[in-house]
């Protein structure tokens, strides 16, 4: 189960290695990826494992593949239009996400109705053309490149997909379709960056985003800073699942010593007990009253 837009949600995932793509367990995903293979996973919902419209059981999410952009003219589209539940950070663009607050059930007309819905909305604003199948795969976050869309290897490994933009967003697939296009306001987009009001260059935040966050973890676990859940680890390749009471999560330690979560909650300890409620006064009180280091 994923967590997007504040619902708990099962993926398709697909392992792509040299040969055709391969439907994957949620929990062989991380292993696969560090033996070689890109993963992907469908947004929408299918009977089987099969990606073809004949399983499709819902469609769950509106999906557009924006390739060849910078951040700045991405933002730039999205200002005309409704701000999307979510935003992936690919290799070479982004991918944007529109979560139905009802999903809409399978019929024999749905997959070319949906084809034309993003053929006439998004395709003309710079979205993948190629990209408006129901049965469409995109790349999972979380996980390292390998290849390109045809099959080249990439010299840098080091490249992972990242969540760039998330939000409790759902809607009605009916109004969405007479209120796609929009002026949003930019503040109202990619606040993720802005969101934390502090002074990121103070000396005592330095130190506090330098703990390292495995030991942070463990000496919080259990207590009431987290609401009583308790952390553990588990090596998954060269990365390092993070579990809260016993079951893995989507959240993990990677190469750089930093927390990557798709929830928000990294990449250091205090974005972990910000993820938890704590004002940014309150997660300082927290880390000082646990870490003798950071005193002044």
């Amino acid at each position: 189960m994923v967590l997007i837009g504040g619902r708990e949600i099962e993926m398709n995932y697909y392992a792509k290695g040299d040969g055709k793509p391969f439907y994957a367990r949620p929990d062989e995903i991380a292993e696969l990826n560090e033996s070689g293979h890109d993963i992907y996973w469908t947004p929408q919902e299918f009977t089987g494992e099969r990606r073809v419209k004949e399983e499709l059981k819902n469609l769950r999410f509106v999906f557009a593949d924006f390739d060849d952009l910078t951040k700045e003219q991405f933002m730039a589209k999205m200002k005309t239009l409704t701000i999307p539940t979510m935003v992936v950070r690919t290799r070479g663009g982004f991918h944007a996400y529109w979560m139905l607050e009802e999903y809409i059930p399978y019929s024999p007309t749905l997959s070319d109705y949906y084809k034309d819905f993003i053929g006439e909305t998004l395709v003309p604003l710079g979205a993948d053309p190629n990209a408006k199948d129901v049965c469409r795969m995109s790349r999972a976050p979380m996980m390292r490149y390998w290849r390109d869309s045809k099959g080249n290897n990439y010299r840098d490994f080091e490249i992972y997909i990242q969540i760039e933009y998330e939000s409790q967003r759902r809607y009605d697939f009916d109004k969405l379709q007479k209120t796609f296009r929009r002026v949003v306001k930019e503040e109202e987009f990619f606040i993720k960056s802005t969101k934390n009001s502090f002074d990121k260059a103070a000396p005592f935040w330095r130190k506090a985003n330098s703990l390292d966050p495995q030991e942070a973890l463990q000496k919080l676990s259990g207590s009431s800073y987290v609401k009583g859940e308790r952390f553990s680890f588990k090596k998954a390749g060269k990365l390092i699942r993070i579990h809260v009471n016993g079951e893995p999560t989507n959240a993990w330690i990677d190469e750089k010593n930093t927390i990557g979560s798709m929830k928000d909650a990294g990449p250091s300890i205090v974005n972990w007990l910000g993820f938890y409620g704590h004002s940014m006064g309150r997660v300082a009180e927290i880390l000082k009253e646990n870490f003798k280091e950071l005193h002044e």
